[in-house]
C-alpha cells in the first residue's frame, strides 16, 4: 500500500512540475517588451511567450500567436475580430457575439448563396 501511495504521489508530483513550468522562450534579458524578439514580451525582466494556451492567460483572454488578448477588444472592422468568432460592433468600436440589435447592418449579413 505504501508503495501505491508513493507512486501515486510521484506521478501528481510529476503533473503539477509540467503543469507549473515556465511558458519561456529566448530567455533573454529585458526591462521592456521592446527589449524582446516578438512574439516574446518582458515577464519578471526575461523574455517569455505570454502564453501557448488560453489558460495561460487572465479571465476572458486568450491565446493567439503566443500573446493574450482581449476577444472583446477595440476594433475598427470584422476583421479585427474574426478570429474570435466575433464581429466589430461599429457603434462601441468593440468586438461582440454576432447577433443582436444590429444584427441587420449590411457588413454584418453572410453574403447570399
Amino acid at each position: 500500500m505504501a508503495q501505491r501511495f508513493a507512486v501515486f504521489a510521484g506521478l501528481i508530483c510529476s503533473l503539477l512540475t509540467v503543469h507549473c513550468t515556465d511558458v519561456s522562450s529566448s530567455g533573454n534579458s529585458c526591462t521592456l517588451n521592446t527589449d524582446c524578439p516578438l512574439p516574446e514580451v518582458c515577464i519578471e525582466n526575461r523574455c517569455r511567450l505570454e502564453c501557448r494556451i488560453d489558460s495561460d492567460c487572465a479571465d476572458g483572454e486568450r491565446c493567439l500567436d503566443s500573446v493574450c488578448v482581449d476577444p472583446f477588444a477595440d476594433c475598427l472592422s470584422d476583421a479585427d475580430c474574426r478570429e474570435f468568432g466575433l464581429i466589430c460592433d461599429v457603434i462601441t468600436r468593440r468586438c461582440r457575439p454576432p447577433g443582436g440589435a444590429d444584427a441587420a447592418r449590411p457588413d454584418a449579413a453572410e453574403p447570399a448563396d
